[in-house]
């Protein structure tokens, strides 16, 4: 018994170090830029490192996994924080490879839902593909059931795009009340809370409301589930070009409209 699990062993291990080898030899074609000073970076450059950002990307997607998809799945991920955290070269490309990113992390392991609320974001708000946002959020989504963790925040968060970009109030609606749904199969405050927010805006959509109201609304949104400080200034900056006061306390946030004259 024990001898034949001994012999066994190179069998399980050599798959994960070709695939441990494989990430390796993708993260030296990232090495010389690693500490480079990105302060006097030109477009020109800029260019050349998304040109080469792809390229790895396409090797990943290409590598074997040998079962191992959320493994790579992660060190996509991992690659694109680096790609996306990148505010020198991104202020000169934009953020065009987001897209390309959330695909291949959704292709890889789409029960990575901590995934999603980076890459559905980075994608629709600072990526300009929505639509694709969407898609992918509706193909991750077919792997997740109610009781997985925080899945139901996906749907929050395709809620909200489906407002925002498609100003598809009744789909978005819809997303909204399967969130909360999904939400309720949780016994926790972060749940609960969710749930409740999400059964309110469903109602509130369900009425028929003012658009500025709505788009106020879904950027409260945006800004209450963001993961990070790039796309809460953005929803920050939305809610006052709509004329909104926005109050914001340790506790909570409180976003007034103007009323109409």
């Amino acid at each position: 018994m024990q001898k034949g699990f001994a012999k066994s062993i190179p069998s399980l291990i050599l798959p994960v170090l070709v695939l441990i080898a494989s990430l390796g030899g993708v993260v030296l074609l990232q090495l010389p830029r690693a500490n480079e000073d990105k302060s006097s970076l030109t477009q020109e450059e800029a260019l050349k490192e998304e040109q080469q950002k792809r390229l790895r990307l396409n090797i990943l997607e290409q590598l074997p996994t040998f079962g191992y998809n959320n493994l790579l799945a992660n060190w996509i991920f991992l690659d694109f924080i680096q790609y996306y955290g990148d505010g020198p070269a991104r202020n000169l490309t934009g953020n065009t490879l987001s897209g390309d990113y959330f695909a291949s992390v959704i292709n890889k392991d789409p029960r990575f839902v901590g995934a999603y609320f980076i890459l559905a974001p980075a994608t629709s708000l600072f990526g300009g593909d929505p639509l694709r946002s969407i898609a992918l959020m509706d193909e991750g989504l077919e792997y997740l059931t109610p009781q997985t963790d925080l899945a139901y925040q996906i749907w929050i968060y395709k809620a909200i795009d489906e407002t925002l970009f498609l100003g598809d109030y009744e789909t978005a609606q819809r997303s909204y009340e399967i969130g909360a749904n999904w939400a309720l199969y949780h016994d926790t405050d972060q749940a609960r809370n969710a749930a409740r927010r999400a059964q309110e805006t469903a109602a509130f959509l369900a009425t028929n409301p003012d658009g500025r109201l709505v788009q106020a609304s879904a950027w409260m949104g945006v800004y209450t589930n963001a993961r990070d400080d790039q796309t809460r200034e953005l929803a920050l900056k939305k809610m006052e070009q709509l004329g909104a006061e926005v109050i914001i306390t340790p506790s909570r946030i409180t976003v007034r409209m103007p009323e109409e004259e």
